[in-house]
């Protein structure tokens, strides 16, 4: 947990140096997610 609390706290500090927003960062996530559970479809289908 320590290693985890080290990152979130330098994502924090970038989110500050690039002003970067959390509904920025939560649509890429969408995006993203979207995404991979596309992925993971399409090779369910390919397995049948």
């Amino acid at each position: 947990a320590e290693e985890m609390a080290d990152v979130y706290i330098v994502l924090e500090e970038l989110k500050c140096l690039f002003s970067i927003y959390n509904d920025e960062i939560e649509k890429q996530i969408d995006y993203k997610l979207d995404r991979e559970l596309k992925r993971i479809k399409c090779r369910e289908l390919s397995k049948q």
